[in-house]
């Protein structure tokens, strides 16, 4: 299998230039500047600073969750001037939930994609009502979530699954590349969310809870695009990532890994998608094990 993750803009007709925010850039936007965002980033009209408050990194990152409600929820917060922060960040794995903690612009900058135990004591009491992380990062997570016992734990933690999202967006790269693309977005994508409206009741500012969330499904054409913009946005992220010069997937591919992936395209080839499915997880467990070696 030739390894060679560079995506021939020529034929493609990409600009890796144009509306740039690959997930590199996107990390020192952690706080969702929707306040100097448009100052700082001249590139960005009103109408895309609209669309921003969507958040690209959820698309970007590939991270599940309901990203419609989430994104709605982020406004609610924007609104009273509150910034509001995942307490899993979406750029190691976590999902892309409704649920936000609120702090200052300052403090969630500040912050950017590091945890304390505090925080992953917090997630393991949330992951008992909903799951938390998307599924292509859940084996870093459920390997190593119990065993952060203070601060120094938890920003290990968040260093490894930084590195697990690299291999995990890597390898989609690799698969999109190869032309399935399909696969991808129907495992890893929901643009069935983009087909509700949602309002939030009873919405406190100073806590970010709120009393109730009403979904609405609506028929406007705007959700359609939505969906297409979401899907557009979240393979483009990945020609963005291969296009890196430090994206070289050569540099970290065993023997093992690279067996699995010959094994998972050929299944696709044939059309047996489910046994393609579970080798791809199987290939991302693998990955997660030799990571948390490092956790010591």
């Amino acid at each position: 299998m030739k390894l060679d993750y560079v995506y021939p803009n020529k034929k493609s007709g990409f600009s890796p230039g144009a509306m740039s925010n690959a997930p590199d850039r996107l990390d020192g936007f952690h706080s969702y500047n929707l306040c100097c965002r448009s100052k700082q980033d001249t590139g960005r009209h009103k109408s895309n600073m609209a669309r921003y408050g969507e958040d690209r990194r959820a698309y970007e990152n590939w991270s599940e969750g309901d990203w419609k409600a989430a994104s709605w929820l982020m406004k609610e917060f924007q609104k009273h001037g509150v910034s509001p922060d995942h307490l899993g960040p979406i750029s190691l794995g976590f999902s892309h939930r409704p649920k936000f903690r609120p702090l200052t612009r300052a403090a969630n900058s500040a912050r950017n994609n590091r945890m304390t135990f505090e925080d992953i004591k917090l997630l393991l009491g949330e992951e008992i009502a909903e799951p938390i992380v998307s599924t292509h990062s859940k084996h870093i997570w459920n390997l190593l979530k119990k065993r952060v016992r203070n601060d120094a734990d938890a920003l290990k933690l968040g260093k490894l699954m930084r590195e697990n999202m690299h291999y995990v967006l890597s390898v989609f790269s690799y698969l999109a590349e190869k032309g399935y693309k399909d696969f991808l977005i129907k495992n890893f994508l929901h643009p069935e969310y983009a087909n509700y409206s949602i309002r939030f009741e009873g919405f406190d500012p100073k806590t970010g809870n709120y009393t109730g969330k009403i979904s609405t499904p609506g028929t406007k054409k705007q959700y359609s695009n939505n969906a297409k913009r979401y899907i557009r946005i979240s393979l483009e992220s990945l020609k963005q990532y291969s296009l890196k010069k430090n994206r070289n997937l050569k540099k970290w591919l065993t023997n093992e890994i690279e067996e699995n992936l010959n094994i998972v395209v050929k299944d696709l080839e044939s059309g047996n998608k489910k046994k393609a499915l579970l080798k791809l997880f199987e290939t991302f467990e693998i990955i997660a094990k030799r990571l948390s070696k490092k956790f010591n």
